[in-house]
C-alpha cells in the first residue's frame, strides 16, 4: 500500500512538472514585460501632458517678424529653462543663438516650431499669438534641420520629394546645389535614385547633412530653422 501511494505522488509530481515550468516561464516573461509595459504608460501620459495647443487660425505666409515676449519656460516645476526671453527676428534677417549646451538654444526653437508652449509669456508671428494658429498649417511654413541628420531607407529622390511632393526634377536639382550636395550626387551609381540604407548608411555623415539641408530648402520654406546643421560639413560646404 505504501508502495503504491508512493507512486501515486511521483506520477502526480511527474504529471505537473510541465505546468510549473510553463507558469514559471510565464513568470519570467512577465518580469521582462512589466517594466517596459511600466515605461509605455509612462509615455503615453507624457505625451498627453504635452500636446501642443491647437488654435483655430491659419496664416499663408511670414510677412514680418516672429517675437517672442516675457517667455518663460520650465522642464522641472520651479527650475526654469529659460527666464524672461525677449527677442524679435525679422523677415529675411538671419539670427544666430549662440550658447553654452543646456543653455536653452534647443527650448528656444521648440517653442518658435510649436512644439512646446511657454509656461509664461507670448509668442507672436505676425503680431498673431502663436498659441492660436492652428498646428498643421503653421508648421507648413517651416523648414528645420536637426543636429542628427535622419534619412529613410530609400533613395535620394524620395528623401528629398518627402517635403515637397509636387517638386520638379529642377527644383530638386536646384535644392542639392544650394546645399552643395549636386556634385557628390552625380557620382553615385544610379545618382538621385541611389538608396542610401537606413537612417542614410549607405553615405557619409556630411554628405547626409547636406541632403537633409536639401529637404528643408525644396519645401521653400517660409521660416528656416538650423539646429546646428552644419556640424559635419567642411569649411567650404559650411559657408
Amino acid at each position: 500500500q505504501n508502495i503504491a501511494e508512493l507512486s501515486a505522488i511521483m506520477w502526480s509530481l511527474i504529471a505537473i512538472i510541465p505546468l510549473i515550468i510553463a507558469i514559471i516561464r510565464a513568470r519570467v516573461t512577465l518580469n521582462i514585460f512589466l517594466p517596459s509595459y511600466e515605461q509605455l504608460l509612462d509615455l503615453n501620459q507624457d505625451a498627453k501632458n504635452s500636446i501642443a495647443q491647437n488654435g483655430d487660425s491659419k496664416i499663408d505666409s511670414f510677412n514680418e517678424k516672429i517675437e517672442l515676449k516675457n517667455v518663460n519656460f520650465e522642464y522641472l516645476k520651479n527650475n526654469l529653462t529659460l527666464k524672461n526671453i525677449n527677442l524679435v527676428i525679422k523677415k529675411n534677417e538671419i539670427v544666430s543663438i549662440v550658447g553654452k549646451s543646456g543653455s536653452g538654444k534647443s527650448t528656444i526653437i521648440d517653442l518658435i516650431m510649436k512644439l512646446n508652449g511657454p509656461t509664461s509669456g507670448e509668442i507672436f508671428i505676425d503680431e498673431k499669438n502663436l498659441k492660436e494658429l492652428e498646428n498643421k498649417n503653421y508648421k507648413s511654413l517651416i523648414g528645420y534641420v536637426p543636429q542628427d541628420p535622419f534619412l529613410f531607407d530609400t533613395t535620394i529622390r524620395n528623401n528629398l520629394i518627402w517635403a515637397n511632393q509636387n517638386a520638379s526634377e529642377n527644383e530638386i536639382w536646384d535644392a542639392l546645389e544650394k546645399s552643395n550636395a549636386k556634385e557628390f550626387v552625380n557620382k553615385l551609381p544610379n545618382k538621385i535614385d541611389t538608396m542610401v540604407g537606413d537612417r542614410g548608411v549607405s553615405i557619409s555623415g556630411g554628405e547626409r547633412q547636406r541632403i537633409v539641408l536639401a529637404r528643408a530648402f525644396i519645401k521653400k520654406p517660409e521660416i528656416l530653422i538650423l539646429d546646428e546643421a552644419t556640424s559635419s560639413l567642411d569649411q567650404d560646404s559650411e559657408n
